[in-house]
């Protein structure tokens, strides 16, 4: 099969001057041009989920201190502490949690940003070298869309849903429809982010115990969906780069047979 970096090839003299079969005109459609080698998506997947990874148990930390923080709370309304030292000392430790696991997903999330991008360019130029054409969305748009206000709501599982299809079926891949774990991840995408900006926008840090309450709430339930939301993203991965890998050793073997 060769290394990961290795153009796809059918071998010369495919066409009908040669006299080849029908069938074998159709697949020498397939042949990838040179301005897209392929790829091997694995090695960019597993450095994805590496960070992923990290963000999930970054996130998790801090849901673990702001439940901490909750029950803080809820001692303090029953009236548990007596002096201003005792609620600072009961505190600490979820606020400890809360700042640096935040400092640490961020860390990750920028890095896993940056990751993931690179993986989709590789994986939306893929499926033009195995052969696939006809895109809305160019392999740079696919990455690009995701920082465009407004069209990152919707392009961005566009430019998804065409990698998804064209590497399961590089012929024909506009009849294929979209899979359900495709609509999963972009609805946890899209609520993640309505989360994210339901956050941003509680003025400051709240200091009185209900403003407190309310904004750990608020991050609990955005720590439930963006786990969900990045463990969708990283199915969707490992499920376009398996069919990558596939289609292309499915292109490789009529290229031995024929060669």
């Amino acid at each position: 099969m060769g290394n990961g970096n290795e153009s796809l090839s059918l071998g010369p003299g495919s066409g009908a001057a040669s006299g080849e079969a029908p069938v074998f005109l159709s697949i020498g459609q397939t042949r990838p041009t040179s301005a897209y080698p392929f790829r091997n998506p694995r090695p960019l997947a597993i450095a994805v989920t590496v960070f992923a990874a990290a963000q999930i148990l970054a996130i998790a930390l801090q849901a673990v201190g702001v439940v901490l923080r909750l029950d803080v709370l809820a001692r303090f309304s029953a009236g548990q502490f007596p002096t201003q030292e005792a609620i600072a000392s009961g505190a600490r430790l979820g606020d400890n949690l809360v700042q640096g696991s935040s400092v640490a997903f961020l860390i990750a999330y920028v890095i896993g940003y940056c990751l993931g991008g690179r993986w989709i360019y590789v994986a939306a130029c893929n499926v033009r070298a195995l052969g696939a054409h006809g895109f809305d969305n160019t392999p740079g748009w696919a990455v690009g869309w995701y920082f465009i206000p407004f069209m990152n709501w919707f392009k961005p599982f566009s430019a998804m849903s065409e990698i998804d299809r064209a590497s399961h079926a590089p012929e024909g891949w506009r009849s294929r429809g979209d899979p359900l774990i495709l609509r999963y991840w972009w609805a946890g995408w899209v609520i993640s982010g309505l989360a994210g900006y339901a956050i941003g926008i509680i003025p400051g840090e709240p200091t009185a115990a209900d403003g407190l309450r309310t904004l750990s709430w608020f991050m609990l339930v955005f720590a439930v969906v963006e786990i969900a939301a990045v463990g969708l993203f990283l199915a969707v991965v490992w499920r376009i780069a398996r069919a990558q890998m596939a289609s292309r050793h499915r292109v490789n073997q009529v290229a031995e047979a024929f060669s």
